[in-house]
């Protein structure tokens, strides 16, 4: 009997080798590829795989995030095995709660090895105990509680710290950022790029070259001109997208 399964990575080399390595095992069967978390969620409600080779670090939604989402749509959950480049530490908590992994790069054998523990799971599926260790350990690993929580603002002597929470948007100046909130724009020195590796990419995302917007503050997406749109947010203030129009409509299906 063949397993169907799915490939997972938004690396296309990523998605590439483990291609390559899974013709090597006739049981499984490759029914589709996706890019990122986003086209994960839905490919997997669609089609329905077995098997899941879900890589964790995606910059539209994470490895987790998919099984967040999946988890809250009710989907049954396939038996995943997590694809990561974490380090021998961080991945105990895939072991101290049998959660199965692989380490970038993946290497044969060790492919071999979750395929059989995979296959194992479907024939003898407890997914109550699936689930169980599944939340044990995304509460363990959630990358999430590694983000920055608020933003330091330093003028003349006096330092504030502002809450990612009520962030709308960020807005490049030079080697400051505006930091918009719902009332007040802040100055904070560093650059977009910089404060942009330490936010959730889960909730933040660049939208044009000077402008980061928090997801949960966006209300709708509204044409202007012939091809050109704006992210309309709570308050009716609008942020020009000049990239990640498709990305931004598919992840504000998810966004808290």
């Amino acid at each position: 009997m063949k397993h169907r399964a799915i490939i997972v990575d938004d690396e296309a080399l990523g998605r590439e080798r483990m291609r390559m390595l899974l013709e090597e095992f006739p049981s499984v069967s490759i029914c589709a590829e996706c890019a990122g978390g986003l086209q994960a969620v839905e490919k997997i409600q669609e089609v329905r795989p077995d098997i899941v080779f879900l890589d964790i670090q995606m910059p539209d939604l994470d490895g987790f995030g998919v099984m967040t989402e999946l988890h809250s749509l009710a989907v049954p959950a396939p038996v995943v095995i997590f694809v990561t480049a974490y380090n021998e530490h961080a991945v105990k908590a895939f072991e101290v709660n049998a959660i199965d992994y692989l380490l970038k790069p993946v290497q044969a054998d060790r492919l071999g090895k979750a395929i059989e523990r995979a296959e194992t799971m479907l024939a003898k599926p407890d997914q109550e105990k699936w689930q169980a260790s599944l939340t044990e350990m995304l509460a363990a690993m959630r990358p999430g509680n590694n983000h920055l929580q608020r933003i330091e603002i330093r003028s003349q002597g006096r330092t504030d710290y502002v809450s990612v929470d009520e962030v709308y948007w960020l807005q490049a100046d030079g080697n400051y950022i505006e930091v918009h909130t719902e009332t007040q724009t802040h100055l904070a020195r560093m650059t977009l790029a910089e404060l942009e590796r330490q936010l959730d990419p889960n909730v933040f995302l660049r939208v044009s070259r000077s402008d980061v917007v928090n997801l949960t503050r966006v209300t709708s997406i509204q044409s202007v001109g012939r091809r050109g749109h704006v992210a309309v947010l709570e308050d009716g203030r609008e942020v020009p997208l000049k990239r990640a129009l498709e990305e931004l409509q598919g992840r504000l299906k998810y966004a808290r």
